[in-house]
């Protein structure tokens, strides 16, 4: 196992295996791994793997992160996405 992507270490609340976000078809996705303290999003605790979009609030620990675009192809990728609908 890998070093993490985002290591939240000095927040002592975070577990070591706390959450993982992954990228499935052009869509990200948060889970929580069986943490202690759970994860909220946007105010909301995760009961199941659940859908994050780019702005969104997340909560491990007290360690608050967003979902952010790194480049500005994501974020013209996301708009496509909101014209077409669902």
């Amino acid at each position: 196992m890998g070093m993490p992507d985002l290591n939240l270490q000095p927040d002592k609340n975070v577990s070591r295996r706390h959450a993982q976000v992954t990228l499935e078809s052009g869509v990200y996705w948060i889970e929580d791994l069986g943490s202690r303290l759970g994860v909220l999003v946007n105010g909301l605790r995760l009961k199941a793997k659940r859908q994050i979009k780019f702005g969104d609030r997340i909560l491990i620990g007290r360690t608050e992160v967003k979902l952010v675009p790194s480049d500005s192809s994501e974020l013209v990728a996301e708009e496509d996405k909101k014209k077409a609908g669902p």
